[in-house]
Order: C-alpha cells, then sequence, then structure tokens
C-alpha cells in the first residue's frame, strides 16, 4: 500500500463590468452614469492549497490554506456618501486555514478532528472542533447540524448494498436514456434521475432509515415530509456547482428555523477530487444567501465532505455546499434523500408523481413521508378526511379541533 501525499492547489478570477450605461439604451443621460451596481465587486479571486498526507497506519493530516480577495464595493447606486457617511466597503483580502486529523475508529467507522482560523490577516481567529465521524449517539449528530450546519453518519449502507443501489441507478439511466441536464447549476456531466420511488422497491428503504430519520425528524419534526428523492452522478470532467443554500427560494429573512433537512447518501467514495459535496461549516446561521454570481469568500470557506462509500451526509437545508468538480476518471454517485416541513410544499409533488399502485405497497411511515397523512390534526385533510383512504387505507380523521 502507498502512503503518498495528496496535495493540490486551486484558484479562480472574477471580473464583473456592473456599471450604469451612459448613455441609457434610448440615447437619454443616465441618472447614475459609470457608477457600479450596489454590491457587485468589480474583481473577485481565490487560491490555495489542499493536502492529506497519512502520517500513521490508519491516520493522516488534512487541510487548506485559502487567500481571497475582494474589491471595493458600494451600498447604494449613487457610489457616493449620504449626508457625510462612506456607504462604500474597501477591498477585502482574508486567509483562512483548515487543519486536522483523521483515523480509523474499528468498528465505530472513522474520527475526524478538526479546526479552522478565519480571517488569518486581521489576527481574527475562530477555531471549532467539527463533526466526529463515528459511532456515537444520535444527540452527537443533531448538535453537530445544530452547530456547524452538518453531519456524517458512516456505515449506513453496507457496500455491497451501496452497490447494489449504484447498478440499479445505471439501469434506469439506460433503460429511460437519461442524459444530462446541461445547465450550469444541474451540471453538464452529471446525471441525475428523479422520482426514484416510483422506480424501484429497492428505493423505499432509504427515506425511512433508523439511523438517518430520527436525526432529520429532530432537525425538523416528526410531521416532515419527503420533498425529493434523487440521483446525483458526477461524471470526469464536470466542474464545481455554485455554493447554494438549498431553501433560497423561501423568501424568510435568515437566518431562521429549518425549514429543509437534506441528506446525501454516498454510494462511491466521497472525496476532493473526484467530487465530494463542498460545504461552509456554520453558514446555516448566516443573513444572507450566497451570491449565484460568484461568491470568493464563501468558496474560500469551503470544505469537502469526504465520507466513505455507504455514508450519509445530513445537512441544514440553509447550508452553503455544492458540488465537487471530479477531476477523476470515475463517477461520484450519490442518492440525495430531502426533506420538509409538514407544512411547505413538496420539491418533487410526490402524490402525483407516485402511482397509488405503488404507494399502496408503502410503509405505514413511508406513506405518510410522501404526504398521505394530516400534520398536527390540520395541514393536508381532504374534506376533513385523511389522504390515506385515497391508498384504501383508514381515512378517519382526528383534527386539532375534536376533543
Amino acid at each position: 500500500m502507498r502512503s503518498l501525499c495528496r496535495t493540490s492547489l486551486f484558484a479562480n478570477i472574477g471580473y464583473i463590468d456592473a456599471k450604469f450605461d451612459d448613455p441609457d439604451k434610448d440615447g437619454n443621460p443616465a441618472l447614475f452614469a459609470a457608477n457600479r451596481f450596489r454590491l457587485q465587486p468589480e474583481w473577485s479571486t481565490a487560491a490555495g492549497i489542499r493536502w492529506n498526507q497519512p502520517i500513521a497506519s490508519g491516520m493522516a493530516w488534512f487541510g487548506s490554506l485559502a487567500w481571497s480577495y475582494r474589491s471595493r464595493v458600494f451600498s447604494e447606486e449613487d457610489n457616493a456618501p449620504v449626508a457625510g457617511v462612506d456607504i462604500s466597503e474597501d477591498s477585502v483580502h482574508l486567509v483562512d486555514l483548515r487543519t486536522g486529523l483523521t483515523g480509523a475508529a474499528g468498528q465505530l467507522g472513522t474520527w475526524t478532528l478538526t479546526g479552522y482560523a478565519s480571517n488569518l490577516l486581521k489576527s481574527v481567529v475562530r477555531l471549532a472542533m467539527l463533526a466526529y465521524q463515528g459511532g456515537t449517539r444520535m444527540q452527537h449528530h443533531i448538535d453537530a447540524i445544530e452547530e456547524y450546519g452538518y453531519t456524517i453518519i458512516p456505515d449506513v449502507l453496507r457496500p455491497e448494498e451501496a452497490d447494489r443501489l449504484r447498478e440499479d441507478l445505471e439501469r434506469i439511466e439506460r433503460a429511460c436514456s437519461i442524459v444530462p441536464a446541461c445547465n450550469p447549476f444541474e451540471g453538464h456531466h452529471t446525471v441525475r434521475i428523479y422520482n426514484l420511488l416510483a422506480r424501484g422497491e429497492c428505493y423505499a428503504r432509504i427515506p425511512v432509515d433508523p439511523a438517518v430519520l430520527p436525526v432529520v425528524e429532530a432537525v425538523l419534526d416528526p410531521g416532515c415530509l419527503i420533498s425529493s428523492l434523487s440521483s446525483i452522478a458526477i461524471g470526469p470532467g464536470e466542474t464545481a456547482q455554485m455554493l447554494h443554500s438549498d431553501d433560497q427560494v423561501i423568501g424568510l429573512p435568515r437566518p431562521h428555523p429549518a425549514l429543509v433537512c437534506n441528506t446525501m447518501w454516498a454510494l462511491t467514495d466521497f472525496t476532493a477530487d473526484n467530487g465530494a459535496t463542498r460545504v461552509v461549516p456554520g453558514s446555516h446561521k448566516a443573513t444572507r444567501c450566497p451570491d449565484p454570481s460568484g461568491d470568493a469568500e464563501a468558496e474560500a470557506a469551503a470544505v469537502p465532505a469526504e465520507m466513505s462509500k455507504g455514508s450519509v451526509l445530513i445537512w441544514h437545508g440553509s447550508l452553503w455546499h455544492g458540488g465537487g468538480a471530479n477531476a477523476t476518471p470515475e463517477r461520484r454517485v450519490g442518492i440525495a434523500m430531502n426533506y420538509c416541513a409538514g407544512f411547505i410544499r413538496q420539491q418533487e409533488n410526490q402524490q402525483l408523481g407516485i402511482p397509488r399502485e405503488i404507494a399502496r405497497d408503502f410503509s405505514p411511515r413511508l406513506k405518510e413521508l410522501v404526504g398521505y397523512g394530516v400534520y398536527r390534526g390540520l395541514i393536508g385533510h381532504i374534506d376533513k378526511r385523511s389522504p390515506a383512504g385515497l391508498l384504501g387505507d383508514d381515512d378517519r380523521l382526528k383534527t386539532i379541533w375534536d376533543t
């Protein structure tokens, strides 16, 4: 066995010529001619190094050192002081360090101890101990999501179970001639298969897994619903997905209580090289979403959520994250099992997307999760009856008004 240090360099640069025209498209003088748009930097860039160095049997030292830069931005289109107060923010340089140790813990899986320091140029240092990825009590994972926005549960699937699911996804892909969506968000070399509960019995165990669902229920509540169940196969040559939050389309002030809790089931190993999901620890507490046009500060803070085949990544729906770039010759394959609170609309319409003849064979809990139930005795009823009656089950309902 070779023990080689895996080191990679990264860099990106962005330029946005975001100014008001002079004159405008109709030939008239523009009010803010040549001024920059509000909160739009002209330049942004980041560069750094990542490493993973074996130091002993089953143990490795990993880390990343990143520098990022953002040029001056203005808070208003006028670009001028207001009542004598400067409304601009000077250019920013940030240097962030993340480093730690990881190792095997026998039958418990793996452990990871991580520290990170932010804004080293100004000597403002934050240190945090991130998720221990081992066979710990459920509360540990709940606490990790509360504090950092994510956790990893190892060995939820046996390797042969992960292989069978991956082979079935390949069957569906061939049978349905599924190809990449070819848009920047879903990817040009990424195959996504949606509505998996309608495509095979083998996927019915995933939403109700006893190692994962209780953690999700603690983040949301037991009345949560399946929002979407899909697969994501990131192919060779795919570029990194833009950082985003999964509740970004919900127009509520941030931060807010969890409305979405999502999971990624690793059907192959997830590594920094093959497209492991990138996460920004603690970003679920941010007051904004990442800038979709590019966010150098967020990119510099992102870390790959590396995990072995069979592990499950769970994250708060407000966490900033995105798929990684795949620089290997093999696919990175995972199943995205996404949940939402019982009082908001699901991403995939489960009741219409899953034929009733299939849903009738689901377990009672899975029927509730896809929407054949009533949230807190009120939300989702049909003429004051439970929608479970559509599947031939008992439709009697005791509402919140009944005593």
